[in-house]
């Protein structure tokens, strides 16, 4: 029996990203790839999974806002906390990098 495994790309990236800050010596942040990439292996161990799929949404959709108000209601407002902003952008430059990586590693 072949097992799937399906990962919420944006949530495992930012909470990936929110671990200490990693950096390259040109201070290019790694933290939310190399979490996602130790996360996903671990996954793909615990459940023997045969096929990998990463999903990534668009952000907030406005469908989910309508059905269900409270939806990503948490999350901090970035532009009030200085801390979470460069967090966010630092996470943005790392999505590019990580989606080209699944790529090469054949994760659809």
């Amino acid at each position: 029996m072949q097992t799937n495994l399906i990962i919420d790309g944006n949530n495992q990236a930012f909470v990936s990203n929110m671990t200490a800050s990693l950096k390259t010596k040109k201070g290019f942040p790694t933290q939310a790839i190399l979490g996602f990439l130790n996360a996903m292996r671990s996954y793909a161990e615990t459940f023997k999974a045969d096929d990998i799929v990463v999903c990534f949404d668009g952000g907030k959709s406005q469908a989910r806002m309508d059905l269900m108000p409270e939806y990503k209601a948490n999350r901090v407002e970035k532009k009030k906390d200085p801390i979470a902003e460069e967090k966010y952008k630092e996470l943005l430059q790392q999505i590019p990098v990580l989606s080209k990586i699944l790529y090469e590693l054949g994760v659809n």
